[in-house]
């Protein structure tokens, strides 16, 4: 679309943006003071500060379902806003790859179901990454700081806080998956990698493992991978 086509999605404390190339922003409590995940509001440019990478291990290739995160002009992207959700297709490198979001009806989470379907003749090893890059506050810069981080080691969940927000110091966001993820880190820096970006983040396109770090380096973020096998036609 000419411009970020967005659709709203929340029920009555918390709730988030997306666009139709996938850039979203979520928040909890109130939108402008309690940010979980950054707002550029910037029509042209619209940065993701949300992302699902997948990387085929095999050849290499780095996939996204969102047309935000890909530079694949090959590529048709398909998405469809609803009321209470959006989805989002494509078919890239031999995978049918649909993402869908929404928000449960009263509990504070985001909702996203990633669907793949291996369309070729033989089996596919893959990484999924999901990536959150955290605020929780109103200004990235002042909260980045003192953003504090662990991992669940139940469930694999990465959860970050921010005990020094004078309203929401008792809050804790969270990132998890519905499988046990393989590796996960709390640094977007080592995720982007130095120089790197959310277009093409070191840790994806070198495939390697993700080092567990929870220290405090004040550039926090929740990152988390899951291996999976696709077998011809699953």
């Amino acid at each position: 679309t000419p411009q970020p086509w967005i659709n709203v999605i929340s029920n009555e404390a918390f709730g988030f943006h997306v666009a139709a190339e996938g850039a979203a922003f979520t928040w909890g409590r109130n939108s402008r003071d309690y940010q979980l995940t950054p707002w550029t509001n910037d029509p042209v440019i619209n940065r993701p500060g949300e992302a699902i990478f997948i990387r085929d291990m095999d050849s290499g290739a780095v996939l996204s379902p969102y047309a935000a995160l890909s530079r694949r002009k090959s590529v048709q992207f398909e998405t469809r806003h609803g009321l209470g959700y959006s989805v989002f297709k494509s078919v890239q490198d031999g995978l049918e790859i649909e993402v869908g979001q929404t928000v449960h009806r009263t509990a504070p989470v985001k909702y996203l179901r990633l669907t793949l379907n291996n369309t070729t003749s033989e089996a596919r090893s893959l990484k999924i990454y999901g990536y959150a890059e955290w605020v929780l506050g109103n200004n990235r810069p002042k909260t980045a700081p003192f953003i504090l981080s662990h991992q669940d080691e139940t469930t694999g969940a990465v959860l970050s806080t921010n005990p020094y927000s004078i309203d929401y110091s008792g809050r804790t966001a969270f990132l998890a998956a519905s499988d046990m993820p393989s590796g996960f880190t709390a640094s977007r820096r080592e995720f982007l990698g130095q120089g790197g970006s959310i277009y093409a983040p070191k840790a994806v396109i070198d495939g390697g493992v993700l080092s567990g770090s929870v220290e405090a380096d004040g550039d926090a973020c929740a990152a988390i991978v899951v291996d999976v096998t696709l077998e011809a036609g699953a």
